[in-house]
């Protein structure tokens, strides 16, 4: 059985989950029906958990993506403004991306806050070094 029948057949929340390469980067893709942003966290870590316990022989590294069925994880430059605070993923190149909360956007300058190895950081990107931008959801993961 694969990691993704697995994961669909243990969580009932769970709708699919697909391995998908994006720019390079190679993703587990889950999806479920829930809205609730808490529920969501909490499923995140739970399918978390389950994949470190696993046998993932046969699979390289990769980054788990939890959305719910229906919602756009892309942001559109000019309704930046609406996410101020938000943690968001920022594609600077098809293999270069940027995690970070926004602190603030200009007219075509965003300012973020990065963690650079346990130091937070501001960053300044331009419009014109912005590829594409989705939200994204940030879970600690307790131990």
């Amino acid at each position: 059985m694969t990691l993704e029948t697995s994961i669909v057949e243990n969580f009932e929340n769970v709708v699919s989950a697909k391995f998908e390469i994006e720019n390079n980067i190679k993703f587990l893709r889950v999806q479920t029906n829930l809205k609730d942003l808490k529920e969501i966290e909490n499923l995140t870590r739970q399918i978390s958990d389950f994949i470190d316990k696993h046998n993932l022989e046969d699979e390289t590294s990769f980054y788990l993506d939890v959305v719910s069925v229906g919602t756009d994880a892309d942001i559109n430059f000019d309704d930046l403004q609406n996410h101020i605070n938000e943690y968001i993923q920022v594609w600077l190149s098809k293999e270069d991306f940027v995690l970070g909360y926004l602190l603030d956007k200009s007219k075509d300058i965003i300012t973020l806050e990065i963690n650079i190895k346990g130091r937070k950081k501001k960053q300044i990107l331009t419009l014109q070094q912005i590829e594409k931008i989705n939200s994204y959801i940030k879970i600690k993961k307790n131990k």
